[in-house]
This record gives structure tokens, sequence and C-alpha cells, in this order.
């Protein structure tokens, strides 16, 4: 055996050959020979010791015995110099910082039978361009790959069920990151990683060359250093399915101008948006906790939303505003745009209260927001017709008291026969009283006005309803 420490800081030893005899190379024994080009280890080495070859800045090619089954810890460690590596199928296991600060490390075979690789085992080896991760491998540590500023694209093999945090930090060239369909553990979708259900948004690779990216609905979590280096990236969408944001998780992503928080985000980790743009603006909803202006140095704007409420729908979909509105802002009220139904109703509106004694608004519509968030309540009408009575008050007219639901601020301003228009005078808001709606009828319509005739009341927010007319 080769002791440790053996011929630690042997600055003028240049090369060395190693007898067959030998069967075990301790801890540092060759570390800081820094002059070492090349050592040649025998097939009968089946250990060697962490640091072995640390900082052996100027060694240029080593042959890794079959009979080696694990590489250790900071084993390689700044070996500066070394081109390529070939790690025999008889390893297993490839330790933490194993070759870490290998610069000019331009290829690495790694054994067909690695079941694991530590952390920052590749880190800042800025020459490695591709790396083939082989299917035996289940743990990646993290920072693996820290650094590797010239790594294109990585696949993350069927078996692996753990990576650890940041494992690819300062990957500035990384265009895409793939999981094989066939991992339980991971999935990835247009080359950004994620576990397997896409509940996590793990890793965004930093040279993709989209400027926006809009975050699948399905994520509940933005992982540590999620989008950690995305110089490219001006616009992030964060959907309202998000809750957590995590340390890092926006760190160095120097382009980024604005981005919106959702309200169902209850925690952000610690430097999330670490080194960001200085105009950066960060939009967070009034009732969120613990932002103040500026928040870690950023301007930060409180907003509202408008939300809709389909009301005892029984099919369709709610419109969805993804707007965001500031205290001055307004907001356009949408249509019936998710085509709500409700079994023997038709859809009439929107309004501020559910049953409708709120404010009613039609499509189309600009709300000043003040400062708050708006719900919108889908308004049904009976597709059968109500009833109402005509009594005679005078020759010359008739006068309807019509009984209606309760439409506070929403007035009616029109009742109409099919199209024709029937109220006297000139149309104008009615407002109800304790026992209905009061209007007087054209009198070129009396002639024609008989029992079981269907009149139309239209209300201001675009609603309406069909009474059934009964004469007395």
């Amino acid at each position: 055996s080769i002791g440790a420490y053996a011929f630690f800081s042997c600055f003028k030893l240049t090369s060395i050959k190693i007898p067959e005899s030998v069967t075990s190379i301790g801890n540092c024994a060759f570390a800081y020979c820094n002059s070492l080009i090349s050592i040649t280890i025998p097939s009968s080495v089946a250990s060697i010791g962490n640091y072995a070859f640390d900082n052996c800045s100027n060694l240029t090619s080593i042959s890794i015995p079959s009979s080696v089954t694990s590489i250790g810890f900071k084993e390689f460690y700044n070996c500066s110099s070394l081109t390529n590596i070939t790690i025999p199928n008889s390893v297993t296991n490839i330790g933490n910082f194993a070759f870490d600060d290998c610069s000019s490390l331009t290829s690495i075979t790694i054994s067909s039978n690695a079941t694991s690789i530590g952390a920052f085992a590749f880190g800042n080896c800025s020459s490695l361009t591709s790396l083939i991760i082989p299917s035996s491998v289940t743990s990646i540590g993290g920072s693996v790959f820290d650094n590797c500023s010239k790594l294109t694209s990585i696949t993350i093999p069927s078996n692996v069920t753990s990576i650890g945090c940041y494992a690819f930090d300062g990957c500035s060239s990384l265009t895409s990151i793939n999981a094989d369909a066939n991992n339980t553990a991971y999935s990835s979708l247009d080359g950004v990683l994620y576990n397997k259900l896409k509940t996590t948004l793990i890793s965004y690779p930093a040279e993709k060359t989209n400027s926006t990216f809009v975050i699948l609905s399905s994520v509940t979590s933005i992982a540590d250093n999620a989008f950690g280096g995305c110089s490219r990236l001006t616009n992030i969408t964060i959907p309202n399915s998000v809750t957590s944001i995590a340390d890092n998780a926006f760190r160095n992503c120097s382009s980024l101008t604005s981005i919106i928080i959702p309200s169902s985000v209850t925690s952000i980790g610690d430097y999330a948006f670490l080194n960001c743009s200085s105009n950066l603006i960060i939009y967070y909803h009034n009732t969120a906790i613990g932002f103040t202006n500026p928040w870690n140095g950023y301007k930060t704007i409180p907003y509202n939303i408008v939300s809709y409420n389909g009301n005892g729908n029984t099919g369709g979909t709610v419109p969805v505003d993804n707007n965001i509105y500031t205290k001055d802002s307004k907001a356009v009220i949408l249509k019936n745009t998710g085509n709500l139904v409700k079994t023997g109703y038709t859809f009439s509106g929107w309004n501020t209260k559910p049953d409708g004694s709120g404010i009613g608004y039609p499509a189309g519509t600009s709300v000043s927001m003040n400062g708050a968030d708006i719900t919108l309540y889908a308004q049904w009408m009976s597709i059968s017709p109500s009833s109402g009575t005509f009594t005679k008050t005078a020759p010359a007219n008739l006068t309807a008291v019509i009984t209606a639901p309760n439409k506070a601020n929403n007035p009616v301003i029109g009742v109409y026969n099919g199209t024709t228009r029937l109220i006297a005078g000139t149309d104008q808001a009615i407002v109800p009283t304790t026992t209905g709606y009061t209007f007087t009828l054209y009198k070129s319509y009396l002639s024609k006005l008989t029992s079981n005739t269907v009149i139309t009341l239209k209300f201001r927010d675009g609603s309406s309803i069909n009474y059934t007319v009964n004469i007395k």
C-alpha cells in the first residue's frame, strides 16, 4: 500500500510508476504534486483514497484500473489539465467533488454499473460539452454539474429516483433537460425538468431561447434555483396553482422585468430574486402578508383580481380573467365565454351578489377596481315565464304592476313584446318599489294587449325576465 500523504506536495515529481504489488493508495497520497504529468496505476490496486490526486494540476491523463470499485471524495479535485477520463465498469460509486474543477475535461465515460454520482462530482468542468449518464444510476447529487458552462443537454435515465438541489446551477449553455419516459420520479416537457406528476418545476435550462415562459397549471411548487441564471427570460407567468417558491428560485434572472405573484403563494424562500434586474417590478395580491415597497431592493405594486362564479351552474365553465388590476385601473366584464348553463334556467348576466341584490354588470362594462377584488356571480332566470297583472286605471292607458326579483342598483330599462317597445314615452329606468315595477304602456298597444301575451323586462345589466300577462 501507498500510505496517506506519502507523496503529498512533491512539487517536482513529474511521473511515477506504481508496481503491481500495490493494492491500495491512501488518502492524499499524491495531493498537490502539481508537476505530475502522468501516472500508471496497476490492475492490482482495488482502492484509491480520498484526495488521492487532489490538485495535481498538470496531470493530463490517468487510467483507472477495473479493479477499483469507487471514486473517492475529491479524488481528482482540480486536476485542471486532465482532458478525458474513463471510469471502468467496476466502479459503482462516484464520490462528492470527485472531478470538481477539472476545467479541461472534455470527455467522461461513466461506468455502466455506477449507481450514484455524488454532489459536485463534475462541478466546474467548464470544458465538458456532453455526458451520458448510464441507466444504472439511481442517485445524482446536488450541484453535480455546477458551472459546467459548455454542457448543452442532459438526459436523466429511467432509474434515477433522486436529484439533489442546484444540480444544473451555472450550466449557462444548457438548452434542454430530458427525462426518460419510463422514469417513475421525473418527467420533462419541452426540455424543462419536473417531478413525475409535474407538480414541482425542478429546473428550466438557462440557455433555452424563449424570452417568456408560462408555468404549467399543474405546478404547485417551484424548486430551489429552478430558474437560476435564466438570463434570456423577460417574463414568467406563475399560475394560481403555485403555493410555494423555494430559495433562489429566480436568482440571476438578469433580464426579468416584472413578475406576478399569485394570491395562492403562501411562502417565498430566501434570495428568491437575488441578482435580478434592478428594474424588476414584483406584483403581489393586496391581501398578501410581508411585502413592503421596496421589498428586498425591488419595487412592488399590490394588485386585485376579477373572478367569476357559476352560482349553481350545471354545465359549462366560468370565464377566467387572467389580468391583474392595480388600484386605479379598470376591468372589462367578460361574456359567458365558457357557455355556463343551468337546467331549467337561462343565463341573464353577472351580479356582485348571488341573489342579484348587488350591482349588475353587462358584458363589456368597464369597472373601476378601487383597490378591491370583485367576484361576479352568474344570474339565472327561469325558462318558464312568470306571471304579471295589468290593471286598467284610466280609459287611455294600462298600468302594469310586476313582481320581480329584487335587483337593487339594476333597474328595468325597457319593456318589450318581442322587439316592440311597450313603455309610454321614452325608455327610462323604472325604479322598483316594494310591490314591484310600475309603468304605463303605449296607447297604440292597448288594442293589441290580451291575456297570455308574453312581455319582457330588460335590466340595465343586460339580463331579462319574461312575464305572461293577465288583464283585469
